[in-house]
């Protein structure tokens, strides 16, 4: 798992995916701004160093899956806030 220290009263966007081992990509987006990052070996994602507001957030896996987009995620300054485990068949 990720240890993480939140700079400059930053935010992040946390969450695993399943089956472990899958490769995916991270978009996080906020009006214009878009951040990203990849899963671990583990499935364990992390998107640091945001400003607060108000996310989506879409996994993309490798093919033949599809990506996934959720929406409504707040990030508050100096916090946390995990999208939980998403599954992937």
């Amino acid at each position: 798992m990720y240890t993480t220290r939140i700079k400059n009263g930053k935010g992040f966007i946390k969450g695993n995916i399943i089956p472990v081992g899958l490769v995916a990509v991270i978009m996080v987006t906020s009006g214009n701004e878009t951040y990203t990052s990849v899963t671990n070996a583990a499935g364990h994602f992390l998107v640091a160093a945001l400003p607060a507001g108000t996310y989506a957030v879409t996994v993309t896996p490798a093919l033949p899956l599809l990506p996934v987009t959720l929406t409504g995620f707040v990030v508050v300054e100096g916090a946390s806030t995990n999208v939980g485990l998403l599954a992937f068949n």
